[in-house]
């Protein structure tokens, strides 16, 4: 259990960040931490509020819209048909960092909804979170702080609440951004979590500032490079038929060198050398 306090939870704060916040500075951000790890904005930011009003008969979606080669901002519509229990499946991104794989678009707020790929793999969805930005516990206000996966579990709950209660209507609007300080870093500064329903006595609106950072006694993140452990033949940021692509470049290279090399390579990547089959998992991503 824990959370950043207030100095902890401003470690990640640039002058870029705050104008994208539409903060005028740190002292003005400082005023509404909410206590918990978290900021509750005054307002939304880069956000449609109105979007029951204009689209009425909008289905249900989800969708993610990218910043330059990075995972930038995921949207969704949310009912009691697009969520679901349990957590994404797929193997970590970031094994070997202090990062968590993280998410814009969580499991239990999509998962039951056809066609959008929320496994861990889904480079289009998946950022590098810190174990508290990532999040733990259920409620608000509690010791374990107010993470996504807090503000995912309160969606969650007052859609259920509004179903049980025969509101089979109600719909809530979704959206988590990556907040970046520049285009060259890899780790996102924080997400900026934004909600507004269909009918406010279920979920009032949300706008939330999640910090990207640790608390303890060891803050320090480089958020310039990010060191993921990466197979050789996993091309990170590639679309699924180039990486396929590299892969069989590598490979036929690889074959080309030494038939000592070769067996190597299969080893590492789960293959049996000598039928081309795998031993039992596959490719992340393809």
């Amino acid at each position: 259990m824990g959370y950043p306090h207030l100095h902890q939870a401003v470690y990640s704060i640039t002058k870029s960040v705050l104008e994208q916040l539409e903060i005028d500075d740190i002292e003005e951000l400082k005023k509404f931490y909410n206590g918990y790890g978290s900021f509750n904005l005054p307002h939304f930011i880069n956000f449609n509020e109105k979007m029951f009003s204009e689209r009425i008969d909008l289905e249900e979606f989800a969708e993610n819209v990218r910043k330059g080669e990075r995972a930038g901002i995921g949207r969704a519509l949310l009912s009691h048909r697009t969520i679901k229990d349990g957590t994404s499946r797929g193997k970590s991104q970031y094994s070997g960092s202090i990062f968590h794989t993280g998410h814009l678009l969580g499991f239990m707020l999509i998962g039951n909804l056809s066609g959008f790929n929320s496994r861990k793999t889904n480079i289009e969805n998946v950022i590098p979170l810190t174990p508290w930005a990532n999040g733990n516990g259920f409620k608000l206000d509690t010791d374990y702080g107010n993470s996504q996966r807090v503000y995912e579990q309160l969606i969650k709950n007052c859609i259920t609440k509004a179903s049980n209660q025969s509101e089979a209507d109600f719909r809530v609007y979704y959206q988590v951004e990556a907040i970046y300080n520049n285009e060259s870093e890899d780790v996102p500064r924080g997400i900026l979590l934004q909600a507004v329903s269909n009918n406010k006595k279920y979920l009032r609106d949300l706008h939330v500032f999640i910090p990207n950072v640790r608390y303890g006694t060891n803050n320090s993140i480089n958020y310039s490079e990010l060191k993921k452990i990466n197979k050789s033949w996993y091309i990170v940021g590639l679309p699924p038929l180039e990486r396929k692509n590299q892969i069989a470049l590598q490979i036929s290279t690889l074959r080309s060198r030494s038939h000592l090399a070769w067996f190597w390579y299969c080893w590492g990547c789960g293959f049996d050398a000598t039928s081309k089959r795998r031993r039992g998992y596959r490719y992340s991503g393809l």
